[in-house]
């Protein structure tokens, strides 16, 4: 720790400005679990469920479904990966689509913009990418 007499007032300081980024995904439908990581932390009540969409196509997806709720499982206030665990409706929506979360490839993510808020309160841009994960589950 820096004495109090020693501590100096900061001379420059820079704002953030980076909007966070969506880096990675992985779907796990045999425990119900969307985990998003991010390029910073993000505050993990800032997510807007319905700009979080599943898809099975990177390009022209046949099937497609935006989160209708859930849950985010993390015990602190920001961080870099948010573990989600989706209503039962979506859920079912998901395990329902045969073209959809077998593979990685048919695993896409799509979010738009402002889904997610940085600590800063900069809204993350919109992004699509495919999971590098899919964790199948042929119960409903």
């Amino acid at each position: 720790a820096i004495p109090i007499i020693t501590a100096r007032q900061v001379s420059n300081y820079t704002y953030d400005i980076t909007p966070p980024a969506l880096v990675g995904a992985e779907l796990d439908l045999s425990l119900n679990i969307l985990t998003l990581s991010f390029s910073e932390p993000v505050l993990t009540y800032s997510i807007v469920f319905a700009n979080v969409t599943l898809q099975n196509n990177l390009f022209l997806p046949s099937f497609n479904h935006s989160l209708v709720g859930g849950s985010v499982l993390n015990p602190y206030s920001s961080s870099t990966s948010l573990l989600i665990s989706m209503l039962q409706y979506d859920i079912t929506a998901f395990k329902l689509a045969s073209n959809f979360g077998t593979t990685s490839s048919n695993t896409v993510i799509s979010v738009a913009a402002g889904a997610f808020t940085d600590t800063a309160g900069n809204p993350s841009p919109s992004a699509t990418l495919t999971a590098s994960v899919a964790v199948q589950d042929t119960v409903l």
